[in-house]
């Protein structure tokens, strides 16, 4: 029996130490060097087609003018047939056409109940987009502002926050045949700060919003249930850290986000105070909520800059504004935002597959 336990004691321990020295390669630019960093939200659909939206003028309409536009491209790195979008139809030939031209694009994310795409901009516009076909299926036009990097739960429910402080976290559906959502209310009120993004929990009862400048850090609302109110059930852990992207892992679970860059600093003393470390700039972070540690990081690839970049050209050039991952969860792909001179997506691969939830 000692010997049994003794075997399984060894198991046990080789399976942690493998688990723990799992690394992410960053394979460099993807799909190439082309694709300049205006990044704005990156998307996974479940067929494993990255999205991403530019919020830069990459491209033209029929007239001429410059046009922001989505874009999708298969795991090789292939535009998807109706890529780019430059013009998003709601409701077929009858319905609306949306050009997204000078509207400055400002996230995208996969809805977790379909597959979806929700997109977001400066107008205050929200649509949702078939992942497989690149028609619009729905929109919306809130009223309230720039509208940052929106979230999902799995049963439909779409969070979108605004980029301005003082503003609200507004909480819609899509009845999956309507040409526009259902307004399910505000979850929160009166945000504290500028945000860029939010996450939520699988079943929608955890929101995670992201905020800059005076109030850094990630607030985390928790209701009990879909009748009650949303209350801040944490505002320490992440406290101090500059969070301008952020996602769900598919298979771990874990939350990663962005933690620091050159543009938004995180405040050293808080991040050491709370979670133990020092963040680096331009790295995503897991954190695992059942340890209440940093389990993992994806880092950017600077090549081919070298180390004597000032920190202003890094400014200018690297604000980390997107991550998502494949649906098995063992390739992610990282954005940056900054002055369209540079590349603005990369891919990074683990280099052992996923086997099961660690």
């Amino acid at each position: 029996m000692m010997k049994k336990l003794s075997a399984l004691f060894i198991i046990s321990v080789i399976f942690s130490f493998v688990a723990q020295a799992q690394t992410w390669n960053n394979t460099g630019p993807w799909p190439d060097t082309s694709w300049l960093n205006g990044t704005q939200g990156i998307a996974v659909d479940p067929d494993g087609k990255v999205w991403y939206s530019d919020y830069w003028n990459q491209d033209t309409l029929d007239d001429g003018t410059g046009t922001r536009c989505i874009y999708c491209f298969h795991p090789d790195g292939t535009p998807a047939s109706f890529s780019p979008i430059k013009v998003i139809n709601v409701g077929g030939p009858f319905g609306t056409y949306d050009t997204l031209g000078t509207k400055s694009t400002y996230g995208v994310k996969t809805e977790l109940k379909t597959g979806n795409i929700i997109y977001t901009n400066s107008n205050s516009d929200v649509f949702l987009i078939n992942y497989k076909t690149g028609d619009g299926l729905a929109k919306a036009n809130l009223g309230i502002g720039s509208l940052a990097c929106p979230a999902s739960d799995t049963n439909g429910t779409i969070f979108i926050i605004d980029v301005t402080a003082g503003s609200i976290i507004k909480m819609l559906s899509w009845d999956g045949f309507s040409t526009t959502f259902t307004d399910l209310g505000n979850a929160i009120e009166n945000t504290p700060d500028l945000s860029r993004c939010l996450e939520v929990s699988a079943d929608g009862n955890t929101i995670y919003a992201a905020y800059l400048t005076a109030s850094r850090g990630v607030l985390i609302y928790h209701r009990a249930d879909e009748f009650s109110p949303y209350l801040v059930v944490d505002s320490t852990t992440f406290k101090g850290w500059a969070v301008e992207s952020i996602t769900m892992h598919p298979i771990t679970g874990n939350l990663w986000l962005s933690g620091n860059s050159y543009y938004y600093t995180a405040v050293d003393s808080l991040t050491l105070q709370n979670c133990g470390q020092l963040l680096t700039k331009n790295v995503w972070y897991a954190y695992d909520f059942g340890s209440s540690a940093i389990v993992d990081s994806i880092a950017w690839l600077w090549y081919p800059h070298p180390d004597s970049l000032s920190d202003q050209q890094r400014s200018d050039l690297y604000r980390p504004r997107g991550i998502d991952f494949c649906p098995t969860g063992d390739t992610a792909y990282i954005g940056t935002f900054g002055s369209n001179v540079e590349w603005g997506i990369e891919r990074v691969i683990r280099d052992t597959p996923y086997l099961g939830v660690e």
